[in-house]
């Protein structure tokens, strides 16, 4: 067994909130309907399709949360054992939104999720969505390469806007979504500290070397898979439209054309 295979996220996350607990750091749970219609329906404030993106400018913002200037971390960590999830609960570890009106605050999120349907392939799509939760009414994410940068508008933080709201949020999103997931639980964490965020960042990075290896050697398959196919029975280019495996050529052209722009880009430098 590889240590790869040995690194347990769930056990790592709930060690590291036990860990802040005996620290004495500022520490609240809320507990939230595991049932979606019940989630939906306790959720205070606006969510779905009919809520436009907002952007929000500094004199509308009530609390803004990992910008450049202050730390951020986000990740996910999944399990095929729904069991080691505590199943719709929400952890606070800092100050919440509503206690911060006019600050900028640190911000850590980390969501653990459990389904024993759920294949490791999914986990690149579920992190993406980390940062897609578009129509929440009075929050926004700005689109900064490998940072979670969040604004919440005055709108909602002087109606008590907090972090249980927007746990309910990011919950009701992923079930949505991926109707695999039987259990879900999120971390928030908005203290001072750099050493809580460290710690973090360096369990993040433990979980996703596992994906990132099984994603290149799930990438690598499809490449072997298209060669063949186009050697077999491709004929003309126009006939991508009705290919089984276009969605993976198009990711991969993508790939290759963000390559190429990198090593012009170093070239130039």
């Amino acid at each position: 067994m590889t240590d790869l295979e040995i690194f347990n996220g769930v056990m790592a996350i709930h060690a590291f909130i036990d860990e802040k607990t005996r620290l004495k750091r500022k520490l609240r749970k809320f507990i939230c309907p595991s049932a979606l219609d019940e989630l939906k329906k306790s959720l205070k404030f606006k969510m779905g399709a009919d809520i436009e993106t907002i952007f929000l400018l500094k004199e509308d913002i009530y609390v803004e949360l990992g910008s450049p200037r202050y730390e951020s971390v986000a990740f996910i960590v999944l399990t095929q054992d729904p069991e080691e999830v505590q199943n719709g609960v929400i952890t606070l570890i800092g100050p919440d939104i509503h206690e911060s009106k006019g600050k900028e605050l640190n911000f850590g999120q980390v969501i653990l999720i459990g389904g024993t349907e759920i294949e490791d392939i999914k986990y690149r799509e579920m992190e993406r969505a980390l940062f897609h939760l578009k129509n929440l009414e009075g929050f926004m994410i700005r689109a900064v390469p490998n940072k979670l940068w969040c604004r919440v508008s005055k709108q909602v933080g002087f109606r008590g806007f907090s972090f249980e709201d927007l746990g309910k949020a990011l919950m009701i999103m992923y079930k949505e979504q991926f109707p695999d997931i039987e259990t879900i639980e999120i971390l928030f964490i908005t203290t001072e500290s750099p050493q809580d965020f460290l710690e973090l960042k360096v369990i993040g990075t433990e979980i996703r070397k596992k994906y990132i290896q099984q994603y290149s050697e799930h990438l690598k398959s499809k490449l072997v898979q298209i060669t063949e196919k186009q050697r077999d029975d491709c004929e003309f280019p126009w006939t991508c439209d009705e290919c089984d495996y276009n969605e993976v050529c198009d990711e991969i052209r993508d790939i290759v054309e963000k390559m190429k722009a990198y090593r012009e880009k170093m070239k130039k430098n």
